[in-house]
């Protein structure tokens, strides 16, 4: 399924964009960031660029990505957010090991 989402990553966020008329500006600050990261199960983690962006993204946008999934995969997930320097930290201190 990850290869799926990451194949069709580029579609579900121009889909969101269309469906619930968000602003050019709002979609390259907002959305275009966004990197999907991992799926467990059903859940799709999406990578964010900071932690700035997490709360934001998570409260303005999480419910509209979750949704938008499923309509452009069928692919009923929920979605979770995580940023990318902690991937990076947690992947250098399990190597370190």
């Amino acid at each position: 399924m990850l290869e799926k989402l990451k194949e069709k990553w580029d579609e579900i966020l121009l889909n969101l964009k269309e469906e619930h008329e968000i602003t050019e500006v709002s979609f390259k600050t907002w959305l275009l960031p966004l990197k999907v990261h991992a799926v467990d199960g059903e859940k799709v983690i999406v990578s964010v660029p900071d932690v700035e962006f997490l709360g934001y993204i998570r409260k303005k946008y999480g419910f509209l990505l979750k949704i938008t999934i499923e309509e452009v995969t069928g692919f009923e997930c929920s979605v979770d957010f995580v940023v990318e320097n902690q991937i990076q930290k947690r992947s250098s201190s399990r190597s370190c090991r």
